[in-house]
């Protein structure tokens, strides 16, 4: 079964026919509350983005700052977040052309997660941490970034 979110977009209207084609093996939710949202990232196990659209990366950041490692496309904000096999994973660039070849890279990934080459606990760890020292800002950081940018 696969979980997709969305929070609509280009590809809501695909993936509402997508869905009622799986026979129930698919399951999407569109715009969920955030309370939802981080109710659902911490019973999450991997977070899997094949988005070429989204600029920042928002629902990676909301991912990683939950604890829960990451995979993407190498777009945008992938780039800055994630860090390949440490804290996520980075897809190749031939992933977003063609579905096959992002479900081949999916499968190696957790074949190498079977066999105890990759934690996915500790890649969730360093998500956390490299969100955390570049994104994610304390009151006490934010107050002194604007006081930095006043003075």
């Amino acid at each position: 079964m696969l979980l997709v979110f969305n929070g609509g977009g280009g590809v809501a209207e695909k993936l509402q026919k997508l869905k009622s084609s799986s026979r129930g093996r698919l399951i999407i939710l569109f715009n969920l509350s955030p309370r939802e949202l981080v109710s659902l990232l911490d019973r999450t196990h991997l977070f899997v983005s094949l988005s070429s659209e989204e600029t920042f990366s928002v629902a990676l950041l909301e991912a990683s700052s939950r604890m829960v490692p990451t995979i993407s496309t190498r777009h945008y904000g992938a780039l800055l977040q994630i860090v390949d096999r440490q804290s996520g994973v980075l897809l190749s660039d031939e992933a977003l052309l063609s579905l096959d070849k992002a479900a081949a890279e999916l499968k190696s990934f957790f074949t190498d997660v079977m066999n105890r080459k990759y934690d996915v606990v500790e890649m969730g760890k360093e998500a956390y941490r490299n969100a955390k020292s570049k994104f994610l800002l304390s009151d006490e950081d934010l107050l002194n970034k604007w006081s930095d940018v006043v003075n």
